[in-house]
């Protein structure tokens, strides 16, 4: 079944267009983007209000759907797999 990948809270932040990975001694988002089809992770989401409180502005290399929390509670109830992540 599909899996999914649910970035939520402070974890959105790795979303961000100026996000430096390096700065932080991590791998930004987008380089690992290529890897998640191997760990048969389909799809890539974030908490819409997670994302506009912290005025995150998503880089454009990376596809992400935005969820309201209604959509977000329907995706964890329709899908086999959803992996969160929080900070």
């Amino acid at each position: 079944g599909a899996v999914h990948l649910l970035h939520m809270d402070e974890a959105v932040g790795c979303l961000q267009v100026e996000h430096n990975g390096a700065a932080v001694a991590q791998k930004t988002l987008s380089k690992v983007l290529s890897a998640l089809p191997s760990f048969e992770i389909e799809q890539l989401h974030a908490c819409e209000r997670s994302v506009a409180s912290r005025g995150v502005g998503v880089s454009p290399e990376i596809s992400v759907g935005l969820l309201s929390l209604t959509q977000q509670t329907q995706l964890i109830g329709e899908s086999d797999i959803v992996i969160g992540g929080q900070s």
